[in-house]
């Protein structure tokens, strides 16, 4: 049987999205630095396998402002939920209240939440962060450093689990729907 499906990466800015993707696809499509907002249109990425493909849509970081960039943002990651077969919610600390605001769209959703960064945080702070998810049923929950574990297996046989069966949307050899010219631009963004 052969899965495929959209897997939405959702969360705040800097908690490992980016870095996530680029894990893995063994590959350098989406921009990593520390500054807020550096995704501002979702990547896709194309994860291709014998028996799966997987979509990946990287969202721009969830983030709580009045400016029209951010609310295009905002608008952009309710879109992308919506439209997504999977949720993976990143996240690396405490004090999510952001979820409140798509709890609706991700109950209807299978979600997966991957606690990121997990070397850094006390047992009581992913404990906490479990807690605040509570309310959108996450399926299963991962707790892992993306830059340190090798759980790219796990993470990748979570998904797995979540996806039905479908078709295969992309050729084998097409790692993102973007053009060279737009993944060479925002590489160059990341300098």
């Amino acid at each position: 049987m052969f899965k495929s499906g959209y897997v939405a990466l959702i969360g705040k800015p800097n908690v490992g999205k980016s870095t996530f993707l680029n894990l893995m696809l063994g590959e350098k499509l989406s921009i990593v630095t520390n500054k807020p907002q550096t995704t501002r249109t979702p990547i896709k990425g194309i994860l291709t396998g014998d028996n799966y493909q997987i979509i990946f849509i990287d969202t721009p970081g969830i983030h709580e402002s009045t400016k029209k960039l951010n609310q295009v943002m905002l608008s952009s990651i309710k879109a992308t939920i919506e439209d997504a077969d999977v949720c993976l919610i990143i996240a690396d600390s405490p004090n999510n209240n952001y979820i409140k605001n798509y709890e609706a769209s991700l109950l209807k959703k299978n979600t997966i939440l991957l606690i990121n960064k997990a070397d850094k945080l006390t047992k009581e702070q992913i404990d906490a962060i479990k807690a605040e998810f509570l309310i959108i049923d996450p399926k299963k929950t991962i707790v892992t450093s993306l830059m340190k574990d090798n759980s790219k297996e796990e993470i990748l046989n979570a998904i797995l689990e979540e996806l039905e069966e479908g078709p295969k949307y992309y050729n084998e050899d097409e790692i993102s729907t973007h053009s060279v010219r737009f993944i060479a631009s925002e590489l160059i963004r990341e300098t």
